[in-house]
Parts: structure tokens; C-alpha cells; sequence
């Protein structure tokens, strides 16, 4: 029950990250890696 908990979590945190740079990409395509790393730790952390 746990694992299966843990597992979705895992993969709802997968998407969020993937959503959150998809649509970094999209509204600046001048790659900024570095802010959108910031950013997505702080909405983890």
C-alpha cells in the first residue's frame, strides 16, 4: 500500500518537473538552466 503511495508520488513529482521545464522551454527558448533548477528545488523543498 506504501510502495504504491511512494510510486505515485514519485511519479506526480516526475510530472510536475517535466511540466514545469516543457513550459520553461515554451516561454523562453533561450535555454536558463540554472533559474528553473532553482526554481523547481524550491517547489520540492
Amino acid at each position: 500500500m506504501f510502495g504504491k503511495l511512494f510510486a505515485n508520488f514519485e511519479a506526480n513529482a516526475l510530472l510536475v518537473v517535466l511540466s514545469g521545464v516543457l513550459s520553461g522551454v515554451l516561454s523562453n527558448p533561450v535555454p536558463r538552466h540554472v533559474p528553473s533548477a532553482a526554481s523547481e528545488s524550491r517547489v520540492t523543498a
